[in-house]
């Protein structure tokens, strides 16, 4: 969560001749109502107040919601900083507070939560003007939290592994710079549906 939110504000730390982008390995959640209102501690008056790091234009454009702006759905389309998210669409720390016990023990409704989030990531990358990159599994998985005795980064997409889609996706922002957001390759999105065992890249998968 902290990268999408907290990435500019660390940006704006650095002299402007280095060069930042962020990585963030899984945090991309939804903006749902079982979720976001959760958050309201954080930017409340009475509560930690802690809004200095997060992006003014989102705070001012969510006067009655500033909560929103710590939710990667909603703060992610604020982001000027090139960011790479890695991220499982059937997440299993979001499958526990992101929908109810019901839902999250259904795999129809798992497989829809997937379907929306991997709509919400498509959304944020096709309408931002910055070069944001992705690699989007059906692995069962938070971080890599929840695989035993296997690397996940061995997950591949059109024979390209996550930690690889990152270097293209890196080496692709001069290019982008110059030409557009859409010169070079900027996602990869693993199909398969819920549970996807092959997803996993051989990975044992412990359920939670």
């Amino acid at each position: 969560i902290r990268v999408y939110v907290h990435l500019d504000s660390l940006r704006a730390l650095l002299p402007p001749r280095v060069t930042v982008v962020g990585f963030a390995d899984s945090g991309f959640y939804l903006d749902v109502p079982m979720f976001t209102p959760l958050k309201r501690f954080v930017t409340a008056p009475d509560g930690q107040n802690a809004t200095a790091l997060l992006s003014a234009r989102c705070l001012r454009e969510n006067p009655r919601a500033p909560e929103r702006c710590l939710v990667a759905e909603a703060s992610a389309a604020y982001l000027r900083t090139p960011l790479f998210g890695f991220q499982s669409r059937y997440d299993v720390d979001q499958r526990t507070c992101e929908m109810p016990p019901s839902c999250a023990l259904s795999a129809p409704c798992v497989e829809a939560y997937g379907t929306n989030a991997t709509r919400a990531m498509r959304r944020w990358l096709g309408a931002s003007t910055v070069a944001h990159g992705a690699f989007m599994d059906g692995c069962s998985r938070h971080c890599d939290g929840g695989l035993r005795s296997v690397d996940p980064l061995r997950m591949q997409v059109d024979s390209v592994t996550p930690l690889r889609a990152f270097a293209v996706w890196r080496a692709s922002l001069g290019r982008a710079s110059e030409e557009g957001v859409a010169s070079a390759r900027r996602v990869w999105f693993q199909p398969g549906s819920y549970p996807c065992g092959a997803c996993c890249g051989g990975a044992e998968v412990v359920e939670a």
